[in-house]
């Protein structure tokens, strides 16, 4: 009992009257199991199994094959319940229980992304300018300790030569940027998009060939 964590709250928590918060609590303590479980490369012995193989031979998102395994079983049972096997005349009680497993196996999938990938992506940036920026490109190398790509364009309406840097930088790093441009030349055309997963030097290195993909 000493190390039953439902003690510091007064004792057993019974949610069977409030189904949708039992559906959000149970996802999300599955999801994070199961997550943790996966990076380690081990397996429950469950549906994640099925999961594991959808990605391995289907490349089929581990979180979305365990949302496609689960969802399977418990679509079978609703047509078990639809036929009106093992319930009374007129029982809806079946149908939605069905329907809150549903709810929970979604929610489950959704943190089982959070923890095999992490919530903080990487920021892939774009700056165009017209003209080489020698003061910028000191400031990413070695302010920054970044490397970045210069990749020669054109405006499609000027049709005037312009020179555009590829640069991957952490969240963090994004408002350092951009108040350099703005120093700079804060007429620079500056895009950030999200970098799913970058691998590489500074960055994380390339998974083990057996490794878990959630992509």
């Amino acid at each position: 009992q000493a190390l039953d964590p439902t003690q510091l709250m007064g004792g057993a928590v019974n949610l069977s009257d409030h189904l949708m918060l039992a559906c959000i609590l149970g996802g999300t303590i599955l999801g994070a199991g199961l997550g943790l479980v996966v990076r380690s490369n081990a397996t429950t012995g469950g549906t994640d199994i099925i999961a594991m193989i959808l990605n391995r031979y289907l490349h089929i998102p581990f979180s979305r094959g365990v949302l496609l395994a689960d969802s399977c079983v418990v679509l079978a049972g609703l047509v078990v319940i639809g036929f009106g096997i093992g319930t009374q005349d007129g029982e809806a009680e079946g149908w939605l229980l069905s329907l809150y497993s549903l709810i929970c196996i979604f929610v489950s999938s959704r943190v089982i992304d959070y923890v095999i990938d992490g919530a903080s992506y990487d920021k892939l940036l774009f700056i165009i300018g017209n003209t080489h920026s020698e003061p910028l490109r000191q400031y990413i190398i070695n302010d920054m300790e970044r490397g970045g790509t210069y990749i020669k364009s054109s405006g499609m309406y000027s049709n005037d030569d312009k020179e555009m840097i590829f640069l991957v930088v952490s969240r963090r790093e994004v408002a350092q940027v951009q108040r350099k441009i703005r120093e700079i030349d804060p007429t620079l055309f500056l895009v950030i998009t999200d970098a799913y997963d970058t691998f590489g030097e500074g960055f994380k290195p390339l998974p083990e060939k057996d490794a878990m993909l959630n992509d």
